[in-house]
């Protein structure tokens, strides 16, 4: 009768237990984009991931997180100047996952703060552990690690950034020589390491894109998108929202930063031209004082290709959070594919008024910058200017929209939490 009850017991068990690894899971595809969830001890936080970043790693962060591979983990490496890493510390789910080993891909996502990126130890080793950036780590889209080039990245958090940044730090790397330990004996790895964080909870939360109906906008001749979307975004991340940008009877286009009263959130513009260009000249006519804007203001003129971390000519005006960073900064982003090596010029200025010209000629072989004081493109009013040649940079020859927006570095407000409006009266391209 006992065997009989024990027998009973372990069939009830087995019954309601979940599986820790079907081989069936492995062929499993990803959406083309989602959201993952990620409940902490110190709070949630959210990521978007896009399949086109790479899309084996893609589809196997959605298995795991699918199949509770992160149900519970730890944050057993947080370098707050570098990475906060995690992933499973069950035995039994790492040992079933890496037999079925992941090619390896090439980098198309940089590693840019709020990213997520597998790590890995050799060749076809990503699968399981991840990290975040917590800095700008550009240099890991190239590095030669364990004869394997680059760590691409696939997701960027979108949400509670600031969860992540409360993570504990303060036994950086110490942890990594004791890994054994917690693959062995978890309750004894946390004994040594007590302040250690953890995730309790990982999930889907979304299959589409948090993008609600974009408008268009007519200026300077041309049709534009108005870029809004619910939650937070890159760059910052920040709240990018169609009540922050319009068009008035006299064709200026305002941006126009500011607080929701209901919300709460900071609202930032952005608008993109349905219109791709190429090589030619791009001027843009500013009305507003940008070489004085607050340490946390960035105001972006650029074309961007889409493909984050390459084909992007930027003129910004920002400081970066810092207030000792020059206020003019221009920068070329490689050509798509090739070997990551922005070219940046940096420069303090100051306008005469609160008007300006911004320009940039692009050429096959070469993108010349200039900054001059009011409508003028006239020499004796020139400001500041800076050539960028390939050899050495590398340029892109894509055909990209223009994007004009005003956003807050890291989302953080301005230090005086006053609202922001720059008006651009015109944007003009020639061949």
């Amino acid at each position: 009768m006992r065997q009989l009850i024990f027998l009973l017991i372990l069939i009830i068990v087995n019954g309601c237990t979940k599986p820790i690894f079907k081989s069936k899971w492995i062929d499993e595809k990803s959406p083309e984009i989602f959201v993952a969830r990620f409940e902490t001890n110190k709070g949630s936080f959210d990521v978007r991931v896009k399949r086109e970043w790479s899309p084996l790693a893609v589809d196997r962060f959605y298995q795991l997180l699918k199949h509770h591979f992160y149900d519970p983990s730890i944050f057993y490496r947080v370098d707050s100047n570098f990475v906060a890493q995690f992933g499973g510390s069950d035995t039994i789910k790492m040992n079933n996952w890496s037999n079925y080993k992941l090619p390896d891909e090439e980098v198309i996502h940089s590693n840019k703060k709020g990213t997520l990126s597998f790590a890995r130890g050799g060749k076809e080793t990503r699968g399981r552990e991840l990290f975040i950036n917590l800095n700008n780590n550009q240099f890991l889209d190239t590095i030669l690690f364990s004869d394997v080039k680059g760590f691409p990245a696939f997701g960027n958090v979108i949400n509670g950034m600031n969860v992540v940044e409360l993570l504990y730090a303060g036994y950086g790397d110490n942890t990594m020589s004791k890994l054994d330990t917690m693959y062995a004996n978890k309750r004894k790895f946390l004994d040594s390491f007590p302040k250690l964080d953890s995730i309790t909870k990982a999930y889907i939360l979304k299959t589409k894109p948090e993008v609600n109906d974009e408008k268009t906008i007519s200026f300077s001749g041309l049709q534009w998108k108005v870029r809004n979307v619910s939650g937070t975004q890159g760059p910052g991340p920040n709240y990018f929202s169609d009540k922050s940008v319009w068009v008035d009877k006299q064709g200026t286009l305002h941006l126009y930063l500011h607080k929701d009263s209901i919300t709460g959130n900071w609202l930032c513009p952005e608008i993109t031209s349905e219109k791709k260009f190429q090589f030619g000249t791009y001027t843009f006519e500013v009305e507003g004082a940008i070489d004085k804007m607050d340490k946390n203001i960035v105001l972006g003129l650029f074309n961007y290709s889409g493909n984050d971390g390459f084909d992007e000519i930027d003129m910004e005006f920002a400081r970066w959070g810092n207030n000792s960073y020059p206020n003019l900064n221009y920068t070329v982003w490689p050509a798509e594919k090739k070997e990551y090596r922005n070219s940046t010029y940096g420069k303090e200025y100051i306008q005469e008024n609160n008007k300006s010209t911004q320009q940039f000629i692009w050429s096959k072989d070469s993108i010349a910058f200039y900054t001059f004081n009011g409508f003028s493109t006239d020499k004796k009013d020139l400001i500041e200017a800076h050539t960028f040649t390939q050899p050495p940079a590398s340029i892109s020859s894509l055909l990209m929209p223009i994007h004009i927006n005003l956003w807050l570095f890291e989302g953080k407000p301005p230090e005086d939490n006053k609202p922001v409006e720059i008006l651009i009266h015109s944007f003009s391209f020639q061949k």
